[in-house]
């Protein structure tokens, strides 16, 4: 991703920026496209509900309909890291100035009651034509390949196949996590990809592909169950964490794609560790 601010601990990333300076011929227009997320994500009704609220303009109504939710007896695993990352958010984008520099404006009343309907059309129409066009097709050709790079693609039970004595500086890790929503759209036959369980990582070899001074980056989900399985794989290849990067998912508008809360949050982590 490009970087297009940076101060201190924050950094302002733009993927859009990166394909564009990365691919000056690729049409701009339809880059755009795929990252014109314009309201954060809701469901259809909800956000019908929303823009007829805010087209009424009743104050009292808009002043926060929240469900009254049932009081836990047990914190949330991760409640003080959400925590810290809105208050992070509020200071440097609300009231720091961010939002406003980087991301203007705000969704009108119609791009609320749309619902992003267009970029989703225009994502699975994206998808649809990766897969007819793609899929099962294993061609150097269509990949772009960094200068002094080779390019191999296979599963993971056949990495001992290229990989023989050598050592990698940077091993990047965005592992297929299990993941209820992937599962629900596999049975009802409308996508999904292969997963693959904790266990069968953590028996991947990777600290013999590691070189002496070389690093593991890891993204990982908010599921605590797979936050826990990195720090066992970390064990099992001697390896240290030595930093932990958050990305903070936001809209055009600056707006967090969604609440922070216990079933969905905003956020993903990169851990990046070492040979200890």
């Amino acid at each position: 991703m490009a970087i297009v601010y940076s101060s201190g601990e924050i950094m302002i990333l733009s993927h859009e920026k990166y394909l564009l300076d990365t691919l000056p011929s690729a049409c701009k227009a339809k880059v755009g496209q795929l990252f014109n997320v314009e309201t954060p994500f809701r469901m259809d009704a909800e956000a019908q509900a929303l823009a007829t609220r805010l087209e009424n303009d009743n104050d009292d109504s808009c002043k926060r309909r929240k469900k009254k939710r049932k009081k836990c007896d047990t914190a949330h695993p991760l409640e003080e890291e959400m925590k810290h990352l809105l208050q992070i958010y509020s200071e440097h984008f609300v009231h720091g100035g961010l939002k406003h520099e980087y991301f203007p404006g705000l969704p009108s009343h119609q791009q609320i009651r749309l619902n992003n309907l267009p970029l989703r059309e225009y994502v699975k129409k994206t998808i649809s034509y990766v897969d007819d066009n793609f899929k099962n097709r294993i061609n150097e050709d269509d990949y772009l390949i960094p200068q002094g790079a080779k390019f191999k693609i296979c599963d993971i039970s056949q990495f001992y196949t290229f990989c023989d004595e050598r050592k990698f500086d940077v091993i990047l890790m965005d592992p297929p996590w299990e993941n209820k929503h992937v599962k629900r759209a596999k049975l009802a036959g409308s996508g999904g990809y292969q997963m693959l369980d904790n266990m069968d990582i953590q028996k991947i070899p990777v600290d013999k592909f590691l070189s002496e001074k070389g690093i593991v980056v890891i993204w990982c989900s908010n599921n605590i169950r797979h936050r826990e399985a990195v720090s066992t794989w970390l064990r099992t290849w001697s390896l240290k964490q030595i930093a932990k990067l958050y990305w903070l998912k936001v809209t055009k508008h600056g707006e967090l794609v969604c609440d922070f809360s216990s079933h969905k949050n905003p956020h993903e982590i990169i851990i990046i560790a070492t040979n200890k």
